[in-house]
């Protein structure tokens, strides 16, 4: 049975989007030459210490300099989720995404969207919410700013998030009712079935710690070229809401590659990419993850077993959950700004995309997933692109 409330990818409807509460915010008062540890944060306790003294925060540290000056110092053994944003001469620093958004912070980075269609990460630690940026175990970022915000992570239950797509029949289905709802916790969209079958493992394990062998997450698709022609053909214009697509794509290149020749590295530079930008960020999505179903990633370098995530979903499967048919039905059922003016994917296009991507590789969904999830986002969500509301 359908549940056609909330049939992202069959149906229309309207749903109510957004919250109707402002997020917990708590401003910590830190004197000038003090610090405060990011667990004493994350704990609901602001004691400060005089930076001299130090407060061995172990998760990472806070400090005040100046009168308008945060220094932010991350372990590297922080492993959960934190975002920062600036506004008004205000920090505010938080570990859910959605608590951003509550607070208003809702136009989407058109450039976050290109560097996750082109490359499958973004850089510059930036996520969905434009001037929202991530904050990765071992950085350490200094920013102007005269007061620090701490958003509490608790959030209100999204009605009707939760509920299934459809009757679930099997492994198969499982993880298709999860797209919408790791899509959700992310607030991004993503491009590989890993994260939504990794999610389904932490729900449903008896574990306080889940196990990823390194070699099984998704790698970058730096210069691939099969991969980029797909996204290339589905897009209307190169020139969307007044950003170049295709020249934001070539600046990100350069700068990988600067990165790459000025590291003095003996490494190739697809590893080098993999390594300083693909691996973190995909570490980070995982973080989100595991912090909303009470595990711990834990990552191994064992190359024992070979990914086989393209085994999931089949051109063969049953409309209603076959992601192909979905893919095609957004142009009808969709956000209209997605599939009209981001990409421009009528019936013909989109069968001509999946038998192009069929013909390079058969087994990648990168394309439907990045759609479906994003209109997931665009529908129910109340993100503006540009000048104009998701709607």
């Amino acid at each position: 049975m359908v549940a056609r409330n909330i049939n992202l990818f069959s149906s229309g409807g309207s749903v109510k989007k957004g919250y109707d509460t402002k997020p917990e915010m708590k401003s910590i008062a830190i004197a000038n030459g003090s610090e405060i540890c990011l667990l004493n944060l994350i704990n609901g306790r602001s004691s400060t210490k005089p930076s001299f003294e130090g407060c061995g925060g172990e998760q990472g540290v806070i400090r005040k300099y100046g009168k308008k000056n945060f220094y932010l110092q991350i372990s590297q053994s922080f492993d959960s989720a934190l975002f920062y944003y600036i506004n008004n001469n205000r920090l505010y620093l938080g570990q859910n995404i959605l608590s951003f958004l509550q607070m208003g912070v809702n136009r989407v980075d058109l450039r976050y969207l290109i560097e996750m269609e082109y490359f499958g990460f973004s850089i510059d630690r930036k996520c969905l919410l434009m001037g929202v940026r991530m904050l990765f175990p071992g950085d350490c970022v200094s920013v102007n700013a005269k007061e620090l915000i701490w958003l509490e992570k608790r959030m209100p239950k999204q009605g009707g998030f939760h509920a299934s797509l459809l009757e679930p029949q099997g492994h198969k289905s499982a993880i298709y009712n999860l797209l919408p709802r790791v899509a959700s916790l992310l607030l991004s969209p993503f491009d590989s079935v890993f994260l939504a079958k990794y999610y389904h493992s932490m729900k449903s394990c008896n574990t306080n710690i889940i196990t990823v062998e390194r070699s099984s997450l998704p790698g970058s698709f730096y210069c691939n070229r099969e991969s980029n022609l797909i996204f290339n053909k589905a897009h209307k214009n190169n020139v969307v809401s007044g950003i170049d697509i295709k020249g934001h794509a070539l600046r990100v290149l350069e700068f990988l590659n600067l990165s790459w020749n000025s590291s003095g590295c003996n490494m190739e530079i697809e590893e080098y990419i993999d390594i300083n930008f693909n691996f973190p960020f995909k570490r980070f999505l995982l973080n989100i993850l595991a912090s909303n179903t009470g595990t711990k990633i834990r990552i191994v370098d064992s190359h024992t077993v070979e990914p086989t995530l393209g085994s999931i979903f089949s051109i063969d499967d049953n409309s209603i959950a076959n992601i192909y048919d979905s893919f095609q039905r957004i142009f009808f059922y969709g956000n209209q700004w997605l599939a009209r003016n981001w990409f421009f994917i009528p019936p013909m296009i989109s069968a001509k995309l999946i038998k192009l991507q069929y013909k390079h590789c058969k087994d990648e969904h990168r394309i439907y997933l990045f759609t479906l999830t994003l209109d997931y986002l665009l529908r129910f969500y109340n993100l503006k692109v540009h000048h104009t509301n998701g709607d």
